[in-house]
C-alpha cells in the first residue's frame, strides 16, 4: 500500500476520533484498567456451531487476539468450534463449544469497559450511500471499518468509492445483510456488535 493511502487513513481516523467523540486508537490493554464488561458480556446471547453473524465474528476476533488462528468470517465452522472448546476447557468450562454466559464472560466479561462499550452509539449515524460519502460522513464509515481487523486497510480512495464499497459488501454478506453497499442502520448495529464483542474500542 502507497504512503498516501496510509496518509488518507490515518487523517480519516483522527478527523472521526473528534466528530463521534472516541479519543485516541489506544490498544486494548491500554483500555482494560477499570471497571470489567461483565453485564455486558451477560447480555450477549448464546452462540451454537454453525450460525453467523456479528457475536460470532466478534468471537472469532477476540479469540484471534488471545492466539487463536481465525479470522472473521462470521461463520461458526469446524475452527472456530475448536478454538472455542479449547478456550473453555482452559478457563474451566465445559467444552461443549456452546458460547453462553459463562464463555462470554470468560472471554469479554474481562475486558475493560473502555473496550467494549466507550465508543459511541454509531447505530445513529446517518445513511451513507455508494459513491456519495466525503468528508466527516466517510471518516466516520471508514474509522468504524477500520476497527475490524478483516477490513483494517481496506480505506485509501478519500470518498465512499469502490474499494469502501467492496469491504463494506463484504461485511453486510457475511451479516446475513443484504449487500447492497448502504450503510444503514441494520449495517451501523452490526458493526458496533462486532467492534465492542472484541473489545475494539478505543478509550
Amino acid at each position: 500500500m502507497s504512503k498516501k493511502r496510509f496518509a488518507v487513513l490515518g487523517l480519516a481516523a483522527l478527523a472521526t476520533s473528534a466528530v463521534i467523540g472516541v479519543a485516541g486508537a489506544g490498544t486494548a490493554s491500554a483500555c482494560s484498567v477499570g471497571a470489567p464488561s461483565t453485564a455486558y458480556a451477560a447480555s450477549l446471547p448464546q452462540v451454537l456451531q454453525g450460525q453467523s453473524g456479528p457475536e460470532v465474528m466478534g468471537l472469532q476476533l477476540e479469540l484471534r487476539k488471545l492466539g487463536y488462528p481465525l479470522t472473521g468470517t462470521g461463520y461458526y465452522g469446524t475452527n472456530t468450534l475448536a478454538a472455542v472448546q479449547d478456550f473453555q476447557r482452559k478457563h474451566g468450562i465445559k467444552d461443549s463449544g456452546i458460547v453462553g454466559s459463562k464463555t462470554w464472560g470468560a472471554l469479554v466479561g474481562v475486558l475493560g469497559q473502555g473496550v467494549t462499550h466507550n465508543g459511541a452509539n454509531i447505530q445513529g449515524l446517518p445513511q451513507i450511500v455508494p459513491g456519495q460519502a466525503t468528508g466527516d460522513d466517510f471518516a466516520k464509515l471508514n474509522w468504524v471499518m477500520s476497527r475490524i481487523e478483516p477490513y483494517a486497510m481496506s480505506f485509501g480512495e478519500g470518498y465512499y468509492g469502490p474499494v469502501a464499497q467492496a469491504a463494506v459488501r463484504d461485511f453486510q454478506s457475511r451479516m446475513g445483510i443484504n449487500p447492497s453497499g448502504i450503510v444503514g442502520p441494520k449495517t451501523w448495529a452490526a458493526l458496533q456488535r462486532v467492534i465492542s464483542i472484541e473489545g475494539g474500542w478505543s478509550c
